[in-house]
């Protein structure tokens, strides 16, 4: 024990020793002459910068694109409007325009908007 104990504050002495003899800076030096300022170069050959040209004349808007993209307005469901209207689970018809293959292919996202936020509702 009194072995490991010696060990133990000979290696903290040491560590101690290496921690407070190393400095992160050195003396500052001595600084040489400044020299002037070189030329201006283009791709490593020495010489000035050509002149920019002339803007070209700006082209006509495209059509916006919508990418398959069907949105419906916002809607404020009245207990009369859902086709199935328990506690537990209530059901709306699906927007105009839906069909089967957008249902069996395409992604149909339900938001739900509580007037604090918005949120995307879970399939379930």
């Amino acid at each position: 024990m009194k072995t490991a104990v010696k060990l133990f504050m000979k290696s903290l002495i040491l560590f101690a020793l290496v921690l407070t003899s190393c400095t992160k800076e050195g003396p500052q030096g001595e600084l040489g002459p400044i020299g002037p300022a070189g030329k201006d170069g283009v791709n490593g050959i020495s010489g000035t910068n050509g002149t920019d040209g002339e803007d070209g004349m700006d082209g006509e808007d495209g059509t916006d694109g919508n990418a398959n993209v069907i949105a419906s307005d916002w809607l404020e469901p009245t207990e009369s409007s859902y086709i199935v209207n328990n506690p537990r689970l209530k059901s709306l018809e699906l927007a105009n325009g839906v069909n089967q293959n957008t249902i069996m292919e395409g992604v149909i996202l339900v938001y739900y908007d509580n007037d604090i936020d918005v949120t995307l509702l879970h399939q379930y």
